[in-house]
């Protein structure tokens, strides 16, 4: 599987943003559009996983389990914890091909769009990995309060993406629909199944090889 960037609409984004106030919006401090990679992470859904550009910070910072350096930080990093789900409807595919009429810092910022992309593809097994043990801690409470804190509620933003497919009149993935009439949601939000015992028992995600 070959990784492409992606940007992702802001009106998606904004959405989300109504289930969990930590989705990033559209724009860095250049005032350009959020790059990342998107790729099926669990059960039939795509998550898309927003890149950084460098910061002298990095150069001090340690890879953890949700902030990985690109090229020890020399071309930015990935941020972990703020990665959503989405639908394909809502990105929109880079492109980072030279064009005559690039200024100078075009031409900077898609020279680091490639090197950005070459190392995310050449360590994708790494970022895929990382992606799925972030999912697990979080979605099974296993995770430290400091590492909830910083990232998004994955649980809540299904719900979301759920909501706004359903407003927009899109489709969901085959498998993920199957999962969605399996299982509910209890008065607390919780996700649980019925069991053939008859109990209710927590949901557990079903992480895909």
């Amino acid at each position: 599987m070959h990784l492409y960037l992606y940007h992702v609409d802001a009106s998606y984004c904004d959405f989300l943003r109504k289930f969990d106030h930590r989705v990033l919006r559209t724009l860095n401090q250049k005032n350009r559009p959020y790059v990342g990679l998107a790729f099926e992470l669990v059960n039939g859904i795509k998550y898309y996983i927003p890149l950084t550009s460098p910061k002298e910070k990095y150069s001090e910072m340690k890879n953890t389990t949700d902030f990985h350096k690109i090229n020890s930080g020399i071309w930015g990093a990935i941020n972990f914890n703020n990665v959503i789900p989405v639908h394909e409807q809502s990105l929109r595919r880079v492109n980072n091909k030279m064009d005559q009429n690039d200024s100078k810092e075009d031409i900077q910022y898609k020279n680091l769009l490639s090197n950005q992309l070459d190392w995310c593809n050449a360590n994708r097994d790494l970022i895929i990995r990382k992606a799925k043990k972030l999912y697990n801690m979080i979605t099974r409470e296993k995770a430290p309060e400091k590492l909830v804190r910083r990232c998004c509620d994955f649980k809540k933003l299904e719900r979301g993406l759920r909501e706004y497919c359903k407003v927009h009149n899109l489709k969901l993935n085959n498998r993920y629909q199957k999962i969605i009439i399996e299982y509910i949601e209890d008065d607390e939000g919780r996700i649980v199944t019925k069991q053939k015992h008859g109990k209710m028992t927590a949901y557990r995600w079903l992480i895909l090889p």
